[in-house]
């Protein structure tokens, strides 16, 4: 019964992904399903028959054309097992179809800055190259000045930027907004984004196609604005620079180059709220912004 578990495989990491309470008995596959089982349930017992008499004479043999028909027609097999990729080709729709952004992205052509992050939205907002396309309230794309020196990015959006469409405007975002405040400047001159434009469940990690999935689109916010100084927010996005799994306590504070960029990693604001003592590292680590943007 492989088949039965690669299903119950397949419907786990749905609900991984935000589909919960899925069952086999109510999933696509139900049909399918039965014609397995059907197929692969033993052959009824014959029903008991008395043996023949002692002395009852032999049955007649069969004429030989008979015989022969009947030596050369083997028993029809059972159908086999679809396997978990046939499964999935059979449901093809959008949360299996996947998308080429990075081709997408590199086609984007505008008259200015402005207009190519505007036909970028316009290209992605409909995004559907992972499973966090099927989930999502909004596409929360980014927002700011395409001008900006300065250009933060987060993990990925929460609950209130899924209900609203905008970055950072939960409380880790008010925390944001201080310190930018602090920093000199406003909301509205810096550009503020994430690494994946869509809430995970739960506000769980990102995995990585969906990570994946959104880096064109992010790379082209970052070249269309052009910053002098990126902050990561985090370990996801500094991972994401990086180009490898990072500890942010060892390495925040410290420039590196990232394409012809400077990145400085930081904590996230909502690590801050966890950790109110975090609070002077960070605002160190501004500071050294702060002075390269000088």
């Amino acid at each position: 019964m492989a088949v039965l578990q690669d299903l119950q495989d397949y419907l786990e990491y749905m609900e991984v992904v935000g589909f919960e309470n899925l069952v086999l008995d109510e999933s696509p596959f139900a049909a399918l399903l039965a014609e397995y089982r059907q197929a692969a349930a033993p052959s009824p017992r014959p029903s008991a028959v008395p043996p023949p008499a002692r002395h009852a004479a032999p049955p007649p043999p069969l004429p030989a054309a008979e015989r022969k028909q009947a030596k050369s027609e083997k028993p029809a097999r059972p159908k086999a097992a679809a396997n978990l990729m046939s499964i999935m080709n059979m449901v093809q729709g959008p949360l299996l179809e996947k998308e080429d952004n990075r081709a997408k992205a590199a086609a984007i052509q505008g008259e200015d800055k402005i207009d190519c992050l505007r036909k970028t939205y316009q290209t992605f907002h409909q995004c559907q190259a992972c499973a966090l396309g099927t989930t999502r309230t909004h596409f929360v794309f980014g927002e700011g000045n395409p001008d900006a020196d300065l250009l933060f990015i987060g993990e990925g959006p929460g609950f209130d930027e899924d209900r609203t469409g905008r970055p950072f405007v939960g409380k880790a975002g008010q925390l944001l907004d201080r310190i930018i405040e602090a920093m000199g400047y406003r909301r509205d001159k810096v550009f503020i984004a994430n690494i994946v434009k869509c809430r995970p469940p739960n506000n769980r990690k990102p995995l990585p196609d969906e990570v994946a999935a959104c880096s064109p689109i992010l790379e082209k916010q970052i070249e269309y604005v052009n910053p002098k100084v990126i902050v990561a927010l985090g370990a996801t996005p500094f991972s994401w620079l990086k180009g490898a799994n990072m500890s942010i306590t060892r390495h925040r504070g410290q420039f590196f180059n990232w394409r012809d960029y400077m990145v400085m990693p930081t904590f996230h604001p909502a690590y801050i709220l966890r950790n109110p003592v975090a609070k002077r590292d960070v605002w160190e680590d501004m500071q050294k912004v702060m002075a390269k943007l000088k």
